[in-house]
């Protein structure tokens, strides 16, 4: 039987103001990829992140929860063992959760969240210096 399930990609850049995306009204810089991404999916025009740093602010995405409440307080500091993560929910509803690239969400504690990981680059590497530039995981189950 096929899946009802539709895709989702939820894409998470690290630095990138809206206002040097053509979608969002840019005519300068040129970004077709991201504007065909914008023009069949969803584009939010007024949010909020809920942490200056990035992984409190990636960890109140993945749980829905605020920083001061999943225990992800600094970029040093990760979510509580008992908050349930993006990828957990959508795979108790039948989906299948990739994280890719540099997730900085303190990578053993989130590679559980997802199906597989494909980590590469930034913080990760500088964290673990042993690792390759890119390392895949597949979770057990």
């Amino acid at each position: 039987m096929k899946s009802q399930n539709r895709n989702v990609i939820l894409i998470l850049s690290d630095q990138l103001r809206a206002d040097c995306v053509g979608c969002y009204g840019n005519d300068l810089i040129q970004t077709p990829h991201i504007d065909a991404l914008a023009s069949r999916g969803v584009r939010f025009e007024n949010t909020f992140a809920q942490h200056p740093q990035c992984a409190p602010s990636r960890a109140a995405l993945m749980t829905g929860r605020y920083p001061h409440v999943n225990g992800s307080v600094s970029n040093h500091t990760a979510r509580g063992e008992n908050e349930v993560t993006l990828g957990e929910y959508c795979r108790a509803e039948g989906y299948r959760s990739i994280g890719v690239g540099k997730l900085h969400l303190f990578a053993q504690k989130e590679q559980a969240s997802f199906d597989e990981t494909m980590i590469s680059g930034g913080q990760n590497n500088r964290m673990r210096p042993h690792r390759s530039a890119c390392t895949k995981t597949t979770s057990p189950g």
